[in-house]
């Protein structure tokens, strides 16, 4: 009898040891084979191996905290949901309405910016320490970032004419001015983000000209400080910040405190993160600068360098495994995506499955009808022709402020 439970027990061994994984057998091999949920220390995160659907009827996609893809926002009609890719209801993500009516939404670290249809900026979340408020003592300031209870949609400017946000950034135009707030400025301008209170929360840049703003965005980098550039109307690129990876120059000048002029003229969207900058021309080519995409080897110039022609739109984000290298994907004329960069994500693929995890310095298909693309770090995201989401890769962790009710 101890014999044939002795075999027994080694038989259901055998059975049970193919599925010890930090993923779980049955999210592996039953439920969804491409899918896996990782949770420590009540952090969750997500990967995807394949291109997964998130939701249907999609007319924009917001991603504000694009460098760790803790949220993203859709827009279905006149409502603005976020979808929590982590929790399934019936086979579905769920999705939560944040916003209705409104004209524009950042998500942000600590909540969430809204441009309304009357052209206010709300905030709503846990503090507006990092955006708007201004405070006189390290007293004050670590009181605001204490803080229990949220502000509920508090205006927090008016008459607001255009507006971006991303990378704990928010940028708008008022009186033919721009506007720059956010957590970021403290560590754009060398003080450092927890002495918030020694910088001035909103700052001010091309006064007379902020009508010619056409783009605003921000790569950001904890301990490497950030960079910031702006697309303007006649298709110039400026720059402020860092220039340790050589975003702004090939001087070694390591800091630019003002804005300065990149490149003269002839541009029409650009992306950056905190390893390239990208840009499409208005000749449809795409052309990228920083570190070189062609091999592994750290090296950085500030010389633009063609990487395709036939492009309509750009996206680029950082790949957050070491060592840090970038994702850049970019849609064609033809309305086929492709990517050029890492492909790794601690267990997803922003490239899927079907390209090997290894740096790719060479252009891979991603996707046949997408009519926008999108990057955060170590995901890719596809919206197709028929309103359709999709992603692959890694949704870093979320926690807290994710779970704010609005």
């Amino acid at each position: 009898m101890w014999k044939k439970r002795i075999v027994s027990f080694v038989l259901l061994i055998s059975i049970l040891l193919p599925c010890v994984s930090v993923y779980g057998c049955a999210k592996t091999k039953k439920k969804d084979p491409a899918e896996y949920i990782w949770i420590a220390d009540d952090q969750k995160e997500i990967r995807r191996t394949k291109y997964g659907l998130i939701a249907k009827n999609v007319s924009e996609v917001y991603i504000g905290v694009q460098p760790s893809f803790w949220q993203v926002y859709i827009r279905q009609k006149e409502k603005v949901k976020e979808v929590r890719l982590t929790e399934k209801k019936r086979g579905k993500y769920e999705k939560y309405t944040v916003a209705v009516n409104c004209k524009n939404i950042y998500p942000q670290l600590d909540g969430n910016i809204t441009v309304d249809t009357n052209n206010r900026v709300l905030f709503t979340g846990i503090y507006t320490c990092d955006f708007f408020v201004k405070h006189t003592s390290k007293k004050e300031c670590k009181e605001a970032y204490n803080q229990k209870h949220p502000y509920i949609d508090q205006v927090v400017e008016t008459d607001v004419e255009k507006s971006w946000g991303n990378n704990n950034m928010f940028a708008y135009v008022k009186n033919n001015t721009l506007y720059i707030t956010g957590g970021i400025m403290g560590e754009l301008v060398g003080k450092g983000g927890e002495d918030c209170y020694k910088y001035d929360t909103v700052r001010t840049y091309f006064e007379g000209r902020g009508n010619q703003v056409q783009q605003v965005v921000c790569c950001e980098d904890f301990a490497l400080k950030c960079n910031i550039f702006v697309l303007m109307q006649d298709g110039s690129v400026w720059g402020i910040g860092r220039n340790n990876r050589k975003l702004i120059s090939n001087s070694k000048k390591k800091n630019y405190p003002q804005f300065v002029k990149i490149i003269d003229g002839g541009v029409k969207q650009i992306a950056a993160c905190i390893n390239n900058v990208a840009i499409v021309k208005k000749n449809n080519t795409l052309w990228t600068w920083g570190r070189t995409i062609q091999s592994k080897k750290k090296k950085y110039s500030a010389t633009p360098r063609k990487i395709a022609t036939n492009v309509k739109e750009v996206a680029v984000s950082t790949a957050g495994s070491m060592p840090i290298r970038s994702i850049i994907v970019y849609l064609k004329k033809n309305n086929k995506a492709y990517g050029i960069g890492y492909n790794y994500g601690g267990g997803g693929a922003p490239f899927t499955n079907r390209y090997k995890d290894d740096w790719h310095s060479k252009p891979v298909l991603l996707m046949k009808n997408v009519k926008h693309v999108y990057a955060a770090t170590d995901s890719t995201l596809m919206l197709t022709r028929k309103n359709k989401l999709y992603w692959s890769g890694t949704q870093g962790w979320y926690g807290g402020c994710s779970d704010i009710k609005y």
